[in-house]
């Protein structure tokens, strides 16, 4: 449980050099968001153009709850982050609509449509059938600073325990496709 973040480097995308030490590891008291794991996330620049890491922080000893916090680097690269990471502000009623435990896998975005940060988080809702109320929340910030949750998921599906690892891009095409894995539901694997 207790997983870490290394950074890897490349100049041609095919060989890759893995960094000595973890850019994330989980923290050392029993009390920290993150002292059971240090799980999946995503890396964004911020306003300062300094890059910011999202991920979701475990601990066993309060109940299982996962929580997202974030780290800042120093520059664009992460060379240095300052520490420690800190759970993220999440603003809004909409927040009541999704279960504490599960909320994971943050996925962070510029939409430039709407000149706001984007952050896609895998979630259930709190009521509802029990293997069927997974969904994906949706939050946004001007800045990084503090989230706000929309009132409805993103998506609801009402087939999946819970989204993992959801991302959300567009292609040339101008189409936008949201992809994630359920790892319980009729049919387990990679959706979009």
């Amino acid at each position: 449980l207790r997983s870490s973040w290394s950074r890897l480097r490349s100049t041609n995308l095919v060989e890759w050099t893995r960094d000595p030490d973890f850019v994330l590891s989980p923290g050392e008291s029993d009390l920290d968001a993150d002292a059971d794991g240090a799980w999946t996330g995503s890396a964004v620049l911020g306003p300062d153009e300094n890059m910011n890491i999202f991920y979701t922080g475990y601990n066993l000893s309060q109940n299982g709850r996962q929580t997202i916090l974030r780290i800042k680097a120093t520059d664009r690269h992460g060379s240095r982050f300052q520490r420690p990471a800190k759970p993220i502000t999440i603003l809004g009623e909409g927040l009541t609509r999704f279960e504490e435990i599960d909320f994971r896998d943050p996925f962070v975005m510029y939409n430039r449509g709407e000149g706001r940060y984007w952050m896609l988080v895998g979630t259930r809702l709190s009521s509802g059938p029990y293997w069927s109320r997974g969904c994906i929340a949706l939050l946004t910030s001007p800045d990084l600073e503090a989230w706000t949750v929309a009132p409805e998921p993103l998506y609801a599906p009402s087939d999946v325990f819970c989204p993992e690892c959801p991302e959300l891009f567009s292609l040339p095409n101008g189409k936008w496709y949201l992809v994630y894995s359920r790892f319980h539901a009729p049919n387990a694997g990679t959706v979009y």
